[in-house]
């Protein structure tokens, strides 16, 4: 219920505030047994941002961290964020495992935390392993504009600005072959984050 209120009053505020734009949506709804979104991270804006650009529900894995304080805990979870420790948390993905009844849409921001400086930092493989655990596509995906807007430096966001998010095509794990499994895991996030770059590089009108 909270999610579908917030949903739809953040959509509402990102239209009229960024102007906000969604391409390559066609990439995530043709996923019709569900997928994995990884997207660059700048801003205390991306999730929610992510979160507006789809006509559904979606899922998050957030840093434990952020499940601390009792009221954010409380909001983050109404939101479908799940918690996730530095290393790779087995249980987190468990839990979305017992969810994955068809058409689960799961976001995770490779890098790991937001970037200082706006650029695109190295990946980790640990969105391979997701991909591994939950037997699902990943759908690259680039936010733009959000860095702009409130950057990590920031107390509050700009109340100005425009925002996108472009999504490129799926890609699967197992398409992808090594001898070793942690060689086949690093050549598809790899895979994952050239793509995101060549997103970054995309026309946003």
């Amino acid at each position: 219920m909270l999610y579908r209120i917030l949903h739809k009053l953040l959509r509402l505020y990102f239209r009229l505030a960024y102007n906000h734009q969604v391409r390559g949506i066609e990439h995530v709804l043709g996923c019709k047994k569900g997928c994995i979104i990884a997207a660059n991270h700048t801003s205390f804006l991306d999730p929610p941002l992510v979160g507006i650009s789809l006509p559904y529900p979606i899922h998050f894995l957030a840093k434990d961290a952020l499940f601390h304080s009792r009221f954010f805990n409380w909001l983050i979870t109404s939101l479908n964020a799940i918690p996730l420790t530095k290393r790779v948390d087995h249980q987190a993905f468990k839990r979305l495992c017992s969810q994955n009844q068809g058409g689960l849409t799961v976001v995770i921001f490779p890098e790991g935390t937001r970037t200082l400086d706006g650029n695109i930092e190295p990946f980790s493989p640990g969105v391979a392993l997701l991909a591994k655990s939950l037997d699902l596509p990943v759908v690259p995906a680039y936010i733009h504009g959000t860095f702009a807007i409130w950057p990590p430096t920031r107390w509050l966001p700009r109340f100005f600005g425009k925002t996108a998010i472009s999504f490129g095509a799926p890609i699967d794990l197992h398409d992808f072959k090594a001898e070793k499994k942690h060689e086949q895991y690093r050549l598809f996030t790899d895979s994952i984050e050239n793509e995101v770059r060549a997103l970054k590089n995309s026309n946003v009108n």
